[in-house]
């Protein structure tokens, strides 16, 4: 949930400058590069939350393997 929300919160601020920036300078984006630059700016942050979880959830199942071992 923590990436969804920062994907929406950051990544729409930064898909609308961009497609500012480009209109302003004369290099308007065509729609299949402005949903692309909008996809890749809000589902990136929900792909790195998810690593991160999994990684946590996964050394934290490892400490009990580890402790089962010895």
């Amino acid at each position: 949930m923590a990436g969804a929300l920062i994907g929406a919160v950051f990544g729409g601020g930064i898909t609308v400058l961009t497609i500012e920036t480009a209109a302003a300078n004369d290099a308007a984006l065509a729609m299949p590069q402005a949903i692309a630059t909008g996809l890749n700016e809000i589902v990136f942050p929900i792909g790195c939350s998810l690593v991160v979880y999994i990684a946590l959830q996964v050394s934290r199942h490892m400490k009990y393997v580890a402790a089962e071992a010895k």
